[in-house]
């Protein structure tokens, strides 16, 4: 009986320290879990700024091609005008420089 009682103590040690290792590895594994979260969290926190930075950047971008043709188109109608009260939009003929 006493032979049983120590194989039992034993059984039960070995079993305490198994589930110590385990709890330990548990332990990790949610460490390491928890950084990668984190670092997850951090890379959807990073995207998202960028995501940000180039929805405004291509905002201006916009805002300053639509100035870009605005002040074309202006020039365009100054230029037409110019030609009109000068004459120059008038037709003209293309003659050779050289007699034939």
């Amino acid at each position: 009986m006493a032979g049983k009682y120590l194989v039992l103590q034993q059984e039960i040690f070995n079993l305490r320290q198994r589930k110590t290792a385990l709890e330990e590895k548990l332990s990790q594994a949610e460490k390491l879990e928890s950084i990668g979260n984190q670092r997850y969290q951090d890379k959807i926190q990073e995207l998202e700024s960028k995501r940000q930075n180039l929805r405004h950047t291509h905002s201006k971008l916009r805002q300053q091609l639509e100035q870009i043709r605005t002040r074309q188109e202006e020039q365009r109608q100054r230029q037409q005008q110019e030609e009109e009260e000068d004459g120059v939009g008038e037709p003209t003929l293309d003659l050779p420089l050289t007699p034939p």
